[in-house]
C-alpha cells in the first residue's frame, strides 16, 4: 500500500510541473508574441491547451506569494528542474519554428530581444501564475494610482475579513503620441468640408505607411462615414467597420479580417477599446477628443499591444477647441493622471433588481438577505430602515389609477420570510440591467433573413422602399419596412448610398480633463501676458518661447502650438461694441448720441 501510494504522489507531482511547465511556456508566449504567430498558422488547439493547462496549475497551487517573489512551494520548482532539459529543448525547437514563421509573415526580426524577453519572462513566472492579483502596466503616477486600486479593491472584494492583494508592475511606457490638424487651412470653430477632407488625405497616407491601423470616433454614423470616404481612396476591400450596431458576425468577421491581416484600416467606437486578444495593430488614430483620460489611455494601447512595442497614436483636432482639449489630454496622458474612479454610492435601482432575482431563485430570510446585501462596497452604509423600504414597495408594489402594479415579492412578516410572486423570476431574468431601452430596427438581408445590424427608429421611420444606406461600409437598398421593427434590405452593389444616424448621449468631459485644460489656458495665458493680439508672430521672444513649450509638452506642430495662443490671446482680449443712445423729447440735439462700451470676455 506504501508504495502504491509513493507511486501515485509523484505521478502527481510529475502532472503538476508539467502543468507548471506548460504555463510558464504559456507565459512566454503571451509576452513574447508568440501566440500572435500561432493565430496566423491556425494552431488554436494549442493556445487552448495552454489556457487549460493553466486552469489546472491554478487549481493545483492556488495563490501566489503577493510580492513577486517565489511563490511555489519547492516540491514543484524540483520538479520544473527536473524538467528543465525537456523545456529547454522545446523552447529551442519553437524558437526556430516561430522564428521562420514570423519572417515569412513579416519580413523581419530580431532575436536579441527575443531571447531577452523569454529569459525575463522565465524569472518573472511566479508574479505571472496566481489569483486575486491586481495588475496594470500602464504609465502610473503612484498617489493616483494608490487611490484608485485601493477603490477597485475595496469594489472587489467588499465587506469582508477577506483582503485583496495589489500587485503594483506598472511602469511608464514610451508613447509615441501626437496632435495632427488641417494643412491647408487653420482651425475654427467648426470642420468645413475641405478640412475634412484633408483629414481623410492624412489618414489614408498614415494607413499606407503601416501595416495595420485602427480608427476610433465618438459615434456610429462618423463610423460610417469615414468607411465610406477611406474606402474611395484605399479601396473598399481594405477597410472594415465595428460598431455596436452592426450585428455580432459582422464585427467578429471585421476583427478576424483584422488579425489575418487582410484590412488596411479598422473604423470603431468604443466598441473595441477593451479585449487583449485583437491582432497586431501599429497605429492607433483618433478623431476628436475622447473627453477622458482613461478612455484615450486605453485607446492608444492598442497599438503595440506586444512587450517591447512602443505604442502609436495620433489624434486629429477638428476644431479650435477640440485642439485645446486633446493638448491638455496628451499632458495628462504623459503626466500618468487618470479619471477619477466612481462606484455610485447605493443604486436602489439595482439593488432592487438583485433582490427579486435572489428571492426568484429561492426563498430568502429578511435578515441574511439584508447582511448579504451589506458584504457589497456599494451598499456598506445600507441601513436596515432602507432596507425595509425596499421590500416593502417591491411586496405592495406602486399604486396607480388602474390598480398596483410592481409586486413582485410575498413577505411573511412572522417567519420574516421573502418569497418570489408568479413571472418574478422571469421579470428579473428579462428586465435585469440599468442600461435604457432603445428603440431600434433590425436590419434583415433578405432573402437569407440574417439580421446584419441596427438602425434607429427615428431614422427608419424616415426611410422608405428604395432607399440605399450604408452600413459595415457596404450599400444595402431598402425593400419594405415593417410594423413590427423590421427593416428590410437586399444588397445596393455599390450604390450611392446615405449614411444612417443614431441617437445617443454625448460623453461629457472628466473633471481631471477640465483641470488640465483650464491650466493649459492659464499657462498660455499666464507666457503671452505682455504680447498683443494683434501682433502674434513667432519672432517675439513669449510667443516663441510659448510654442516651444506646447510643441514640447503637447506633442504638437508649430503651426498648432501658434493657433492655440492666437486663440487664447483673441478670447482674452476686450471687445468693443458701438451702440446708439436713445433720444428722449426734449433731449437737445448736442448731446453725443453714439459711444462706445467695454464689453469683458466671458469666464475661460
Amino acid at each position: 500500500m506504501k508504495e502504491n501510494q509513493r507511486r501515485y504522489f509523484e505521478s502527481l507531482d510529475l502532472v503538476r510541473g508539467l502543468a507548471a511547465l506548460v504555463v510558464l511556456i504559456y507565459h512566454v508566449d503571451f509576452m513574447f508574441g508568440l501566440r500572435h504567430w500561432l493565430m496566423h498558422g491556425g494552431y488554436l488547439a494549442v493556445d487552448l491547451f495552454f489556457v487549460l493547462s493553466g486552469f489546472v496549475l491554478s487549481l493545483t497551487y492556488g495563490r501566489s506569494i503577493a510580492d513577486g517573489s517565489l511563490g511555489i512551494r519547492k516540491y514543484a520548482v524540483a520538479r520544473i528542474a527536473r524538467l528543465f532539459p525537456l523545456f529547454l529543448a522545446t523552447t529551442c525547437v519553437g524558437f526556430v519554428v516561430m522564428t521562420a514563421r514570423y519572417r515569412s509573415i513579416y519580413g523581419d526580426f530580431d532575436p536579441a530581444n527575443s531571447v531577452k524577453t523569454a529569459l525575463f519572462n522565465i524569472f518573472m513566472m511566479p508574479s505571472f501564475v496566481g489569483m486575486y492579483n491586481i495588475k496594470t502596466s500602464f504609465p502610473f503616477n503612484p498617489a493616483s494610482w494608490s487611490i484608485f486600486f485601493e477603490l477597485v479593491a475595496s469594489f472587489l472584494t467588499g465587506v469582508t475579513d477577506r483582503a485583496a492583494t495589489i500587485v503594483q508592475v506598472g511602469q511608464r511606457r514610451t508613447l509615441d503620441i501626437g496632435i495632427e490638424i488641417p494643412r491647408n487651412d487653420e482651425l475654427s470653430s467648426v470642420c468645413s468640408t475641405p478640412m475634412w477632407s484633408d483629414i481623410f488625405d492624412q489618414i489614408a497616407d498614415l494607413t499606407r505607411e503601416h501595416r495595420s491601423t485602427l480608427l476610433f470616433v465618438n459615434t456610429r454614423r462618423m463610423v460610417e462615414r469615414l468607411c465610406g470616404e477611406l474606402g474611395a481612396r484605399l479601396g473598399a476591400e481594405n477597410v472594415a467597420a465595428h460598431h455596436g450596431s452592426l450585428s455580432r458576425a459582422l464585427r467578429l468577421d471585421a476583427e478576424q479580417r483584422l488579425k489575418a491581416g487582410e484590412i488596411q484600416c479598422l473604423v470603431a467606437t468604443a466598441s473595441l477599446e477593451l479585449g487583449i486578444d485583437i491582432g497586431a495593430v501599429d497605429l492607433v488614430c483618433q478623431i476628436s477628443s475622447t473627453r477622458a483620460v482613461a478612455v484615450a489611455m486605453q485607446r492608444i494601447g492598442r497599438a503595440g499591444h506586444w512587450r517591447g512595442a512602443v505604442p502609436k497614436g495620433r489624434f486629429f483636432a477638428t476644431t479650435r477647441d477640440d485642439l485645446m482639449e486633446q493638448a491638455a489630454l496628451v499632458q495628462a496622458m504623459r503626466s500618468g493622471e487618470l479619471d477619477k474612479l466612481e462606484i455610485p454610492p447605493q443604486p436602489l435601482d439595482v439593488l432592487m433588481q438583485q433582490i427579486v432575482a435572489a428571492c426568484g431563485a429561492e426563498p430568502w430570510e429578511e435578515d441574511a438577505l439584508y447582511h448579504l446585501v451589506r458584504r457589497a462596497y456599494p451598499y456598506r452604509d445600507l441601513t436596515r430602515s432602507e432596507f425595509e423600504e425596499l421590500i416593502k414597495l417591491l411586496h405592495e408594489g406602486i399604486e396607480s389609477t388602474r390598480g398596483r402594479y410592481g409586486a413582485y415579492l410575498l413577505r411573511d412578516g412572522i417567519a420574516g420570510h421573502l418569497h418570489p410572486r408568479r413571472g418574478a423570476r422571469m421579470i428579473a431574468i428579462g428586465n435585469g440591467g440599468a442600461i435604457p431601452d432603445t428603440a431600434m430596427y433590425n436590419v434583415v438581408l433578405q432573402p437569407e433573413g440574417v439580421t446584419i445590424a441596427t438602425l434607429d427608429e427615428h431614422f427608419a421611420v424616415d426611410s422608405g422602399p428604395g432607399d440605399v444606406v450604408q452600413l459595415g461600409n457596404a450599400s444595402w437598398r431598402i425593400l419594405g419596412i415593417e410594423k413590427e421593427g423590421r427593416v428590410l434590405v437586399e444588397d445596393a452593389h455599390g450604390a450611392p448610398p446615405t449614411v444612417p444616424f443614431w441617437f445617443g448621449e454625448a460623453p461629457q468631459r472628466t473633471a481631471e480633463l477640465s483641470s488640465f485644460v483650464a491650466e493649459l489656458r492659464e499657462g498660455i495665458s499666464e507666457r503671452t501676458r505682455n504680447v498683443h493680439h494683434e501682433q502674434i508672430t513667432c519672432q517675439q521672444t513669449d510667443v516663441a518661447s510659448t510654442v516651444a513649450w506646447l510643441m514640447e509638452t503637447c506633442a504638437i506642430g508649430e503651426s498648432a502650438a501658434l493657433q492655440l495662443v492666437q486663440y487664447i490671446l483673441f478670447r482674452s482680449c476686450p471687445v468693443f461694441k458701438v451702440y446708439q443712445y436713445p433720444v428722449k423729447p426734449g433731449h437737445s440735439n448736442d448731446l453725443c448720441r453714439y459711444g462706445t462700451t467695454k464689453i469683458q470676455p466671458a469666464s475661460m
